[in-house]
């Protein structure tokens, strides 16, 4: 009768074994929960600081940006704050899942397999969870590479506009620097022309007053076209003649190469004409750089200018 009250040593030292077995299996298991929870905490934590560095790259921009930024700036504020409430929310039943499971633990010996049970039940609870976490991370980072492109798309836009805006500014600018170098050319010109006929006046003046010199205003016929490829009559400002010496002036505001050239296409004509090789000077205010190289192949051209440009051949 006893022996079926009483359990022998010998299987009492089995029971214990086992028990002493379960309960190294349960701390095994309740080790790997705590990992896993830690893991979950890691990824808030990085989580938290991928907030952390998106808020202050909003901080960064705000100043250009403070309109579109204000609207995201409450909603990641709202989703930061249902992210602290979610883990204070998550910390707290993590809190009451140890709770139960060190309840769970007290009744391990006589309860094991309705604790395995419960195990995984946890188990795939906490799968699930993870799942769910990882789906919130993708969607999280969906929007934030949404966000990031459309910041950037935002700057392209922005440096288009200043870009076109300044090649704008350019375009008018030389449009002004050419309407401004036209109307002082053309005053240059008018200007120009006017000293040129009151200077050919007096030369012709003196000449044929004090040294009385025959001066006069003749044209060349330029009869196989010479000069410009075609027939053509062209006027001769200054023609002073002597018995012994010809000389054709031509008066100029300023000179070009190819009045230059031209003078010297006239000396060509007029000693075809007359048989006489006349003397060539251009008298001009001012010489442009091309002239001056002109004047090296028409070597019987004299230019007198002033004396800061004077060049005589």
């Amino acid at each position: 009768m006893f022996s079926d009250v009483f359990v022998e040593r010998e299987d009492m030292t089995k029971i214990l074994e086992e028990l002493r077995l379960q309960r190294e299996s349960s701390d095994r298991r309740f080790g790997e929960i705590n990992k896993r929870f830690e893991e979950i905490d890691k990824r808030f934590e990085a989580m938290d600081k991928r907030f952390e560095a998106l808020i202050s790259e909003l901080r960064l921009h705000r100043e250009t940006t403070n309109k579109r930024f204000e609207e995201n700036d409450k909603r990641f504020e709202a989703l930061l704050n249902e992210f602290r409430q979610y883990r204070e929310d998550t910390n707290k039943r993590f809190e009451e899942n140890d709770k139960r499971f060190a309840a769970l633990l007290n009744e391990f010996r006589q309860h094991r397999e309705d604790t395995n049970k419960r195990f995984d039940a946890l188990i795939n609870e906490l799968r699930e969870h993870r799942e769910t976490t990882n789906k919130r991370f993708e969607e999280n980072d969906k929007r934030f590479a949404a966000f990031l492109n459309e910041f950037r798309q935002y700057r392209e836009d922005t440096n288009k506009r200043f870009d076109a805006l300044l090649n704008e500014f350019r375009k008018e600018r030389e449009e002004m620097r050419n309407y401004v170098h036209n109307v002082i050319s053309s005053i240059g010109s008018r200007w120009g022309e006017d000293i040129e006929s009151a200077f050919r006046e007096g030369i012709r003046e003196i000449l044929k007053k004090h040294f009385g010199a025959d001066v006069k205003e003749t044209f060349i016929n330029d009869k196989d076209g010479i000069i410009k490829g075609y027939p053509a009559y062209y006027r001769v400002d200054l023609l002073i003649t002597t018995d012994d010496v010809h000389i054709i002036i031509d008066v100029k505001a300023q000179t070009s190469e190819l009045d230059v050239n031209k003078l010297h296409k006239i000396g060509m004509l007029y000693e075809k004409e007359k048989g006489i090789k006349p003397r060539l000077i251009l008298l001009t205010g001012f010489v442009r750089k091309k002239a001056w190289e002109e004047l090296e192949r028409a070597s019987d051209v004299e230019i007198i200018t002033s004396p800061y440009e004077f060049k005589l051949k």
